[in-house]
């Protein structure tokens, strides 16, 4: 993908087309002014890249189609699956911040979870979804993250998760030792941060049940989206 400059994303492929939505067509024909004829690479977000012609006479429509689509590169996840299981915030555009950052970072799977201290209940998926999408064509990743909807701690705590690294981050002076301590390269990991209060001990409690180990992010106690920003950095560069 060295010689891909701008990467467009859709879903809706056929065997020899492919559809950008109105968001798209616009940005290719009214920003970029591309031309009949011209060669587009465009992702599916789950690590295909593919390339396609702009067909003719449709310029004008909503919906540019592609003709003469073939698949030029499927590039497989080279590292462990990677998770980050969030409190939403009441800064917004900080956590948008967060979601674009992870996306950057390779995180595979972001889960918004609802905490007892947690004062933002409710976020707007297709928004996340938006900016993962717009973070991955910028770096030119062809994998999507896949955001969950959001869930209460103690739903999210039930269900199967199928990482072998489980840790929880938290500010508590209890027991607990350093992030990079329990990190080994080639497991997959999933890490809890809790909302701007902290997680509370009743809920650091049950996630020590559920085989989480309680680990600290350092000296300093870092905002939500910046903790999550930091466990996603370390993930990606000490998970082989």
């Amino acid at each position: 993908m060295d010689s891909i400059k701008q990467l467009f994303y859709t879903r809706n492929i056929n065997e020899t087309t492919a559809t950008l939505d109105e968001e798209e067509s616009r940005h290719l024909t009214l920003s970029l002014r591309k031309k009949e004829t011209e060669t587009v690479f465009f992702t599916d977000g789950k690590g295909s890249v593919y390339s396609g012609k702009i067909g003719n006479n449709n310029l004008k429509n909503k919906a540019v189609v592609l003709e003469n689509v073939q698949i030029i590169e499927f590039k497989p996840h080279t590292k462990p699956k990677t998770g980050i299981a969030i409190s939403p915030i009441k800064n917004v555009d900080r956590f948008e911040w967060f979601i674009e950052k992870a996306t950057e970072l390779g995180v595979k799977h972001i889960y918004p979870i609802v905490c007892d201290r947690t004062e933002k209940t409710n976020i707007r998926l297709d928004r996340m979804e938006k900016i993962c999408i717009s973070a991955m064509k910028q770096c030119l990743n062809s994998w999507q993250p896949i955001i969950s909807a959001p869930k209460s701690f103690k739903e999210f705590l039930q269900e199967d998760l199928s990482f072998e690294q489980k840790i929880i981050a938290h500010c508590e002076e209890t027991s607990k030792s350093d992030l990079l301590d329990f990190l080994l390269p080639n497991k997959s990991t999933l890490i809890l941060i809790g909302p701007e209060g902290d997680f509370t001990s009743a809920e650091i409690s049950a996630a020590i049940k559920r085989d989480f180990s309680p680990a600290s992010l350092g000296d300093f106690r870092l905002r939500t989206e910046t903790a999550g920003v930091y466990c996603a950095t370390i993930m990606n560069a000490f998970l082989k």
